[in-house]
């Protein structure tokens, strides 16, 4: 190889270029393939020395010019990069949605989530025309959203890069858009939630209404569906704690319980008068035996919203682990007057009355349970085991194969079909 010192010029010009290249990457392979910001000559040199076929030549040269083997760009650096070329203002508040979430994914997912978001928002600002009504400009974001793929999907256990990645529309995601373009433009948009569901808001002096999935709501359609005695505008903290609350239900999902506990700490932290926080909080920690904290979430959810009917059915649950199953009936009791279509409040209540001995009872709570929905085979598994206990065995297997059916993998019902058929045949 030639040693001349317009050669190691050439090296070192070439090799700096590529090196302080934006998006440059680890591998020396990748960097050598930058071409457009080195020199022929100074791209020629660098090949010579990073070709797998030489790598003697490659160490030698190396140590003879005294550099340093190039270091790999952290996840943090690579985030903050992708960050600084998507477009969006610095204050934005999705590039601290994203940061909380980007624990969960790899920088290269980041990165291309940005990408989308990014594009959605140029899409928007180009289409935007003079004059245009509030209610018109939010259509236009929705309009942009679906127009770049994004379909409606159930939202559980999407976060808002996932969604963005896999173009998945629900409420969390569509809302978080609409919030980045917002912000970008001056809007009055706040978020609003309520139970299990987000949605936007455009206030000003001029109009006031809720923008929900492309379309216009009142509140009174949330009060109905949602128990709600009320709706108010989310603050940054507000948001944030949506966020750390799904990052918490995400690591639930695989079984990773202390941590998720954390997340809604945090998002507790953040906005501590958020009764569905406390609620799912409630949920984790009963997973892993801690009943009495548990329950405390569960009263702090309710005195938040007394007409929150699932944190009723969710304490009745763990009072009837604790064997309080008076008190269960009673949670089961209120939540079936809140919500007279939660099957789960009358299969629960006559789970809690087979404990009791009150088998008619359950069966006719199981009953009412099942008439809401027929797919339900907690209910059949009730109430088989309340047919059981009145000696109807043949009612029990009847009951319990139907659960089965309905969930095969199901072993506590594969054993209670066991023993009632070995009771049947005895």
């Amino acid at each position: 190889m030639p040693t001349n010192n317009s050669y190691i010029n050439n090296l070192v010009s070439g090799y700096k270029r590529v090196w302080h290249s934006p998006g440059l990457s680890a591998s020396w392979e990748q960097k050598i393939g930058w071409r457009k910001r080195t020199t022929a000559g100074a791209l020629k040199t660098i090949e010579l020395l990073v070709t797998p076929f030489n790598p003697q030549g490659m160490a030698l040269e190396r140590m003879r010019l005294g550099i340093i083997e190039p270091r790999t760009v952290t996840a943090a650096e690579a985030i903050v990069r992708a960050r600084e070329h998507s477009g969006l203002s610095p204050d934005n508040i999705v590039h601290k949605i994203i940061e909380i979430e980007s624990e969960l994914f790899t920088p290269q997912e980041v990165t291309a989530a940005y990408k989308i978001l990014g594009d959605i928002v140029r899409k928007v600002k180009g289409k935007l025309r003079e004059g245009m009504e509030p209610e018109d400009k939010l259509a236009l974001v929705y309009r942009t959203i679906e127009k770049k793929g994004f379909k409606r999907a159930n939202p559980d256990g999407h976060l808002f890069i996932t969604c963005l990645l896999k173009k998945i529309l629900i409420c969390d995601a569509s809302s978080f858009i609409l919030l980045a373009v917002a912000q970008e433009q001056g809007w009055p948009v706040s978020l609003v939630s309520v139970p299990e569901h987000v949605f936007a808001r455009w206030e000003d002096n001029a109009a006031k209404f809720n923008f929900d999935f492309g379309k216009i709501h009142p509140d009174e359609l949330y009060f109905k569906q949602y128990l709600v005695a009320k709706t108010e505008p989310l603050d940054e903290n507000g948001v944030l704690a949506l966020v750390f609350h799904s990052r918490g239900s995400t690591k639930a999902q695989s079984g990773r319980y202390a941590e998720a506990i954390m997340d809604f700490d945090e998002a507790i932290r953040l906005n501590p008068k958020n009764e569905y926080t406390f609620a799912n909080r409630g949920n984790y920690k009963a997973r892993i035996g801690r009943y009495d904290e548990a329950l405390a979430d569960y009263d702090e959810a309710i005195r938040l919203n007394p007409r929150f009917a699932l944190a009723y059915i969710n304490r009745g649950r763990v009072k009837a682990l604790l064997g309080r199953y008076e008190e269960t009936i009673a949670d089961c009791n209120e939540a079936i007057r809140l919500n007279p279509k939660a099957a789960i409040a009358f299969s629960n209540r006559g789970a809690a009355k087979v404990r009791l001995g009150r088998y008619e009872e359950a069966i006719a709570d199981c009953n009412e349970a099942i008439g809401r929905d027929p797919k339900y085979a907690t209910a059949f598994m009730n109430r088989g085991d309340a047919r059981f206990k009145l000696g109807q065995n043949a009612a029990a297997i009847a009951d319990y194969e139907e659960a089965i059916k309905l969930n095969p993998k199901s072993a506590e019902v594969i054993h209670r079909l066991s023993v009632a058929r070995q009771k049947l045949n005895s």
